[in-house]
């Protein structure tokens, strides 16, 4: 076990400074750990939570970088090189599959899956069954389930988006698109669309 000093100056009447310190401990054999010593990089590991059933052998050491604020749960999470997360505002993966360059730079993500250089913005929330192929991004703001997005499909901010199938292209510049607003899609109790502008 690891004990760092936090050191204090105070001024004491005479105003020269007087020092105080505090220990604080550091667990070395903790999770959070074992990933910066295997390459993981970590910038403010105190404020990072890994639950004990992650398997760090399924969380890459290349160029994987966790934020201050993450938390990482789920024995079926996967994280592959190259993957951010969380650098806007804290992320929370829960069984979580992400593919090589995804990056989640905000939000809650639950049981779903990013391919290769998949992205989202602030604010997201990501519930069980989704997928969002290749390049598939969305901005702040995106609410997601059931939800299948085909390669290069693109969603603007503030939207719930659920219960849908969409196709994508080819690349960037052709590729399919979701605009920006308030826009609320799904399905009522009773199988019939619903959409809101």
């Amino acid at each position: 076990m690891l004990v760092l000093k936090i050191v204090f100056y105070k001024k004491n009447k005479k105003d020269e400074p007087e020092k105080r310190s505090y220990p604080m401990v550091y667990n070395e054999n903790s999770l959070i750990t074992a990933l910066t010593e295997k390459g993981v990089k970590i910038p403010n590991p105190s404020s990072v939570e890994i639950s004990e059933e992650v398997n760090i052998n399924l969380i890459s050491s290349e160029d994987v970088t966790i934020h201050s604020g993450c938390k990482i749960f789920g024995k079926k999470t996967l994280i592959m090189p190259g993957v951010k997360l969380g650098s806007r505002s804290p992320v929370t993966i829960k069984n979580c599959q992400l593919g090589k360059n995804v990056e989640l730079k905000g939000g809650y993500y639950e049981g779903s899956t990013f391919l290769d250089s998949a992205n989202m913005g602030d604010g997201a929330e990501v519930r069980e069954g989704c997928l969002l192929e290749e390049e598939a991004n969305g901005a702040h703001t995106v609410g997601l389930k059931k939800t299948i997005l085909f390669p290069f499909v693109t969603l603007g901010s503030i939207i719930n988006f659920c219960d849908v199938l969409m196709a994508g292209g080819t690349d960037r510049r052709n590729h399919s698109e979701v605009g920006s607003s308030y826009i609320h899609f799904n399905y009522t109790p009773i199988r019939i669309k619903q959409l809101h502008l």
